[in-house]
């Protein structure tokens, strides 16, 4: 979609689109996530997903450079 639109909100329009477009078609067939991990659909699920805070933690701002 980048490389052919003109207008620069295409990309983040796509992007969020998309997740809606999975959703709403799960809501439609009246399908379930675990019918969408049986279709291969998305990955399995995990156990324990994490937090925000592990995320965080995945950051180095000494690695960012400043002008």
């Amino acid at each position: 979609m980048s490389r052919h639109a003109t207008n620069e909100a295409v990309l983040p329009l796509t992007m969020v689109l998309i997740p809606l477009a999975f959703f709403g078609a799960l809501l439609v067939t009246g399908s379930s996530m675990d019918d969408a991990r049986d279709f291969g659909w998305v990955g399995t699920a995990q156990a324990n997903p994490g937090s925000i805070a592990s995320v965080a933690e995945l950051i180095d701002l000494s690695k960012v450079g400043g002008s």
